[in-house]
């Protein structure tokens, strides 16, 4: 094994974005990627196009972004332009397989963030990049290297494949009962939705710092804990010791957590909260609500996550494309909606609690492989 610098296997062409003139949304010229915004979990996504490339990739590239969040990584597919948020690396497949380094450079994504630098947004340099300094076996060992990363990053990719299944299977089976929003199969009553609720509060504006919480330490979520739809309680910031905390708001065992100001996509996401958690406290973005039964509570998060009431919610959102879109606690209490039977609620929620409980074996199972492949790359390559 050697120790060579990342601009002896690859080369390095830094992004520069083209002028906004040339931009186009019918595919005319090279496909156009500015950041990490336009990575999927492998390859980017084409949203614009260029007739003006400045800096071009090729296919098979690493693209890497070098500026926050550093060191996120897709492949190209394709020749493609790339704009000043982005590297592209070109390996020198003599020396290093475009698999390898590609791991490689996940492994040290961390390191890369360290090396950061900007008053504003962090960024690193073609230099920091080709200094970066890489522990490189012989070609036949990087691919037995690669042949074992990639298996277990199948059984991953397995695992989140029956998440997105079941999450599919309890939005299929709320359509079945209730309907999409558009065609209800049974003339329900309708009320508005403050006609459901048991609590309704929200939290306060506090200021943490993004790392791990510790035992004892206190945390304020972030709009991120609810917007994939599902609780995310390690999306917080640990809170000054000397912190005062006047509502004390925090999420509990039952509670469906709703956000009120994001992105106009993101707004009103929902989640349902599996515990309580008396060191995360609810910021003034994310209201907690509590119906006056479980199974209504259930139906409800169901309910405002069906893409119509979404589409409403949305609708009664005030802000511009500037800032982030806003829905006032009055304009929601007063939205109308279906209120089926009790009974046939608590149907649903019991398939939800059962599917619930089938997608914790399988996040167990996904969080133990991702552990295996984070070990298996500190053994590589640390």
């Amino acid at each position: 094994m050697s120790i060579v610098i990342l601009s002896d296997v690859c080369k390095i062409n830094m992004g520069q974005s083209p002028p906004s003139s040339s931009y186009n949304s019918v595919a005319e010229g090279l496909p156009f990627f500015q950041g990490n915004a336009d990575f999927g979990d492998l390859h980017p996504t084409v949203r614009v196009w260029t007739t003006n490339p400045i800096k071009i990739a090729q296919t098979d590239d690493v693209l890497i972004s070098v500026r926050a969040p550093i060191g996120a990584l897709n492949i190209s597919t394709e020749k493609c332009c790339i704009g000043r948020g982005l590297a592209a690396l070109t390996p020198d497949n003599r020396k290093i397989e475009t698999a390898f380094l590609f791991y490689y450079l996940r492994a040290r994504q961390d390191f890369l963030n360290q090396q950061g630098s900007g008053a504003i947004f962090k960024a690193v340099t073609k230099t920091i990049l080709g200094d970066l300094q890489i522990n490189l076996p012989s070609l036949v060992r990087q691919r037995e290297i690669v042949r074992v990363l990639d298996k277990v990053e199948a059984v991953i990719d397995k695992h989140k494949r029956q998440l997105a299944k079941l999450d599919e299977l309890a939005r299929a089976r709320f359509v079945e009962m209730f309907g999409d929003g558009s065609n209800y199969p049974y003339k329900w009553d309708v009320a508005d939705l403050s006609s459901l609720f048991k609590e309704f509060c929200s939290g306060e504006c506090l200021v943490g710092e993004q790392r791990e919480i510790l035992p004892g330490e206190y945390a304020v979520l972030k709009v991120s804990a609810v917007t994939r739809g599902e609780f995310q309680p390690r999306e917080c910031k640990v809170l000054p010791q000397n912190t005062e905390i006047r509502k004390g708001v925090f999420p509990r065992k039952g509670d469906m957590l709703m956000s009120r100001a994001n992105t106009r996509e993101l707004l009103g996401a929902t989640a349902l909260v599996d515990r309580d958690y008396p060191n995360l406290i609810l910021p003034d973005k994310i209201w907690r609500i509590t119906c006056r039964y479980v199974e209504t509570t259930i139906f409800l998060k169901y309910l405002l996550s069906s893409p119509l009431m979404r589409q409403e919610i949305s609708s009664k959102a005030t802000g511009t494309s500037g800032s982030m879109f806003n829905i006032s606690m009055e304009k929601l209490k007063k939205m109308r909606v279906i209120t089926p039977p009790l009974p046939l609620q608590r149907q649903f929620a019991e398939f939800v609690t059962h599917n619930e409980r089938m997608k914790r074996k399988v996040r167990a199972s996904l969080e133990a492989t991702q552990k295996l492949l984070g070990s298996l790359m500190q053994e590589y390559f640390s």
